[in-house]
């Protein structure tokens, strides 16, 4: 058994609603990889135009003391938003898919 290297979850609510969450977790590969991995972001429909989604990560990064990461497909709307915070493509992914 291996310990985990830690991360946080973030939740947003609106009157008592939970209305979007957030899960990093951490690494612990510094030299290597970024510090911090953006596991989940979701936000409710009803909310998402209101910057639930934006609040949340924009939260997370003051939080995370490092660099973070995530992925998403490229044909994923998200793609935008991800830019419009600061985040750029900088490897190719490749996988081998095993059935």
């Amino acid at each position: 058994d291996s310990e985990g290297k830690g991360g946080f979850l973030l939740l947003a609510y609106i009157k008592d609603d939970p209305v979007g969450g957030l899960v990093i977790n951490a690494t612990g590969m510094t030299k290597y990889i970024p510090e911090y991995y953006l596991v989940y972001l979701a936000a409710h429909e009803k909310w998402r135009a209101v910057g639930v989604g934006r609040y949340l990560l924009e939260r997370a990064l003051e939080i995370a003391e490092g660099d973070v990461a995530l992925h998403v497909e490229e044909d994923n709307p998200a793609v935008r938003f991800y830019e419009k915070m600061g985040f750029d493509s900088k490897y190719l992914e490749m996988r081998l898919k095993r059935d």
